[in-house]
């Protein structure tokens, strides 16, 4: 028969308090259960004296559930993370399950309740000085004390489960009420009956406000049977309730006292450390440790790249490896971990891979206990020098879906055409995009004289100093991208670089007007597809622009393309545009915003995810334009796609794309230059793009809409230019002349130089006479203004 149930959660430390709690209990409530959970205890189930002792195999966990929880919580943490699992395990076989403190002690039988019930931290608002007190800055803004608690229903315990395994109850900068916040909001969602009772809410943080009261349930929080002058050793500084003042207090706290030591109450200097407070080889599991962890659990959840999930504390080795494996730049998880958590680290040291940050974590990390001697990392190895051999080190964001990425494989396509042995080094670390790519099958050790750096200019440094060994005694050449015709400061890192290819001549004139070095123009191919049938399928003549939020929605303006859309077609029905963008969860404000726009028209889409290949094609084959009223393009790649298919083209004629889309095949829109205006970093607000004409550009969608036909063979005619053209074949020569011109010039630098021929004497004689000239002006000088000085 099942019967009413009351429980805590303690570590054995605390196990003198949670039996003396028990019995309390149990002496007031004849027939019912009392059921001690004890973190750190032996598994199994065990009763003395009509209490029940559950190990934390008895939880409602698994043993890799509770261990997982152990190494991301402290004892105190570990106490109310468990908290939830307890109810639904009680709950299972008794009508009612109360939950109490461990510091709680039962004067006298808890009134009756039914359903969900709680009790008030405080009777009434706190004000006057009690307001700071050390009583009130505890309980904060708390509203119900988490330490007493009486369910019926598992709803409750079910919800906070799923709420501690998402890391949304438990404050790490708490010990006592550390589960308050979310506690107090649950509570809020749930029928329930708050007890009012001054004596069954009575606490060590509220007895300033209840004297008097017939004390039924008392939580003695922070009292210490060493200490019994103090109520509580949590307040010391400025407590509002003072036992001094209170002999009732005293009465209580004295019995309090001697039944903790009949318990078996340990003297401080008894306490042992916890098998929960270190790693099986006796290494202590400190905050920084639980802390690397848990983000370690958070990586493994994050909606985009999830990393595996990390080994648990107690695994032993495969924790400590995982703790000690070392990104490609050589820095470990838990040195990222001090890295994180000390600003004052970040301002001296720059960066978590550079060489004085190692130094300092094998001394200084080592002596404030930070690391312990299997973390601390090994000697610093130097970047090697390459081999004197042709070939390049290539380095970009070679898995990711983004145009920079695309660039990177279309250079290493051509580097393998053109038979230049290559070595990719996969750049990830800096990429917002989804990554999911395959690595090239090339990737290794920078072992050539020659680096590509394709990444943008504003990361190239960092880029550097995560890779050191493209850079080390290498010809570097940085590969970059921009899209307005001014170059700004922030993107001026010339000294990483040697030389920079771009992707434009209008890139390139942007580029170079601010550096006398080398700037060149990449002869772009564009990735040869079968065309798309000119047979269209029946329904709407579509109109496609697909775009990435992360290329900044202001400059690929999607909503010119609505408008003009709109412009063109107020009354046809035979019409559609479909907008396909992604990563819109990375800058919702905008996703909003288009959103609204596209839902002002029902003929306009927006299709917000990732295609594959084939539903990519699938799309372009069913759509009759690509329009892309782009404000300023560095190249262009999706209007560049887009015709390779010989799908016809509207686009702004203005930057890369002008470049390539010609009159004859494609509808170039006129523009006016403005502004860029605030909003659209990395693009300083005084810089200028196009504005496309939309009135143009709507004229221009009712010629296709009017004759598909004509619209076909004009996509078609320009396809066939365009491949012409932007072949392989002219780009990967183009690509070997330049690396060899770029290998020569290495190896001239590492060239003996003549040792300096020796001045002749006439020139020997220079320095002393330019001395002694010096030395007559400045007597000459000191004899002038000597008649100058003021007279006194």
């Amino acid at each position: 028969m099942s019967v009413p149930t009351a429980c805590t959660v303690t570590a054995e430390r605390g196990l003198a308090a949670a039996t003396v709690l028990a019995e309390s209990y149990l002496r007031h409530h004849p027939g019912h259960r009392f059921a001690v959970a004890v973190l750190d205890g032996p598994h199994g189930v065990e009763t003395r004296n009509g209490v029940t002792y559950l190990g934390p195999d008895r939880f409602g966990l698994t043993e890799d559930e509770f261990l997982a929880l152990a190494g991301g919580h402290p004892l105190p943490q570990l106490a109310a993370a468990v908290k939830p699992w307890l109810l639904r395990t009680l709950l299972a076989d008794a009508p009612s399950v109360t939950y109490l403190s461990p510091t709680s002690l039962v004067l006298g039988p808890l009134p009756a309740v039914t359903g969900l019930s709680v009790a008030p931290h405080f009777a009434h608002p706190v004000t006057g000085r009690d307001a700071e007190s050390d009583e009130a800055r505890l309980i904060g803004s708390g509203v119900h004390n988490p330490g007493y608690l009486v369910v019926t229903e598992p709803d409750l315990p079910e919800l906070w489960i799923d709420a501690v395994l998402g890391d949304r109850v438990i404050r790490f900068d708490r010990d006592a009420f550390c589960d308050q916040e979310w506690f107090d909001q649950a509570v809020s969602h749930f029928p329930h009956t708050t007890v009012t009772d001054p004596g069954v809410g009575f606490g060590t943080w509220n007895a300033f406000e209840r004297a008097g009261a017939r004390l039924t349930l008392v939580d003695l929080l922070g009292f210490d049977p060493e200490q019994p002058w103090l109520l509580s050793t949590e307040f010391t500084h400025r407590p509002a309730t003072l036992l001094s003042e209170r002999p009732e207090l005293r009465e209580l706290t004295a019995d309090y006292a001697e039944r903790l030591v009949e318990a078996g109450w340990p003297a401080a200097e008894d306490v042992l450390p916890s098998w929960l407070d270190e790693l099986p080889d006796g290494t202590p599991l400190t905050p920084l440790l639980r802390e690397a962890y848990r983000a370690g659990v958070q990586a493994s959840r994050a909606p985009r790249k999830p990393a595996p999930v990390p080994p648990h504390a107690f695994t032993g080795k495969p924790f400590r490896d995982w703790l000690t494996e070392r990104s490609e730049h050589g820095v470990s998880r838990i040195a990222t971990a001090i890295w994180h958590g000390r600003p004052d680290l970040r301002a001296v040291f720059g960066r978590p891979w550079s060489p004085g940050f190692a130094q300092w974590c094998r001394t200084s990390a080592v002596t404030e206990g930070l690391l312990p001697d299997w973390a601390v990392p090994g000697p610093d190895t130097s970047p090697q020098p390459p081999r004197d051999r042709f070939g390049v080190n290539l380095v970009g964001h070679l898995t990711a879906v983004l145009g920079v990425g695309e660039l990177a494989r279309v250079l290493h396509e051509a580097l393998h055409l053109a038979a230049v042995p290559v070595a990719s080094v996969v750049e990830d670390r800096f990429v917002a995009n989804r990554t999911d790519l395959d690595q090239p099958d090339d990737v290794g050790r920078p072992e050539f004289p020659v680096s590509l750096l394709c990444v943008n200019a504003d990361l190239v440094r960092a880029v550097v100093e995560q890779h050191p060994e493209v850079a080390h005694e290498r010809y570097r050449i940085g590969v970059w991208s921009w899209e307005l015709d001014e170059f700004p400061a922030a993107m001026h890192e010339f000294d990483c670089v040697d030389e920079v290819w771009t992707i434009s001549e209008f890139a390139r004139a942007s580029i170079a007007a601010h550096t006398d070095k080398p700037v060149r123009v990449i002869p772009l191919p564009v990735r040869p597809a079968p065309a798309i049938s000119p047979q269209r399928p029946e329904g709407p003549i579509r109109f496609l622009f697909a775009m990435d939020f992360n290329s900044v929605v202001a400059r690929k303006n999607p909503f010119g393309a609505i408008e003009a859309f709109r412009r063109a077609f107020p009354d046809r029905r035979d019409v559609e545009l479909v907008i396909k963008a992604i990563n819109g969860d990375q800058h919702v404000p905008a996703r909003e915003r288009l959103r609204a726009a596209a839902a002002e028209d029902d003929r306009v889409t927006v299709l917000e995810r990732y295609l594959t290949v084939q539903e990519l094609r699938e799309l372009y084959a069913g759509s009759h334009c690509y329009v892309s009223l782009h404000r300023s393009e560095g190249f262009g790649f999706t209007v560049a796609e887009a015709m390779a298919l010989g799908l016809p083209v509207i686009t702004t004629d203005y930057s890369g794309t002008a470049e390539f889309v010609v009159r004859e095949h494609a509808w170039p829109v006129p523009y006016r230059m403005t502004e860029v205006g605030p909003g659209s970093p990395p693009y300083p607000p005084d810089y200028r793009w196009a504005e496309p004409d939309l009135d143009a550009a709507a004229a221009a969608m009712r010629e296709v809409a009017d004759d598909p036909e004509r619209a076909v063979a004009r996509g078609l005619a320009a396809r066939e230019r365009l491949l012409a053209e932007r072949t392989f074949d002219t780009t990967a020569a183009w690509v070997r002349d330049r690396l060899a011109e770029a290998h020569a010039t290495w190896r001239e630098r590492r060239a003996p130089q003549p040792p300096p021929a020796p001045p002749a004497k006439t020139q020997r004689v220079v320095p002393l006479l330019r001395k002694a000239a010096v030395v007559a002006i400045d007597k000459y000088d000191g004899v002038r203004l000597r008649g100058r000085r003021p007279q006194r």
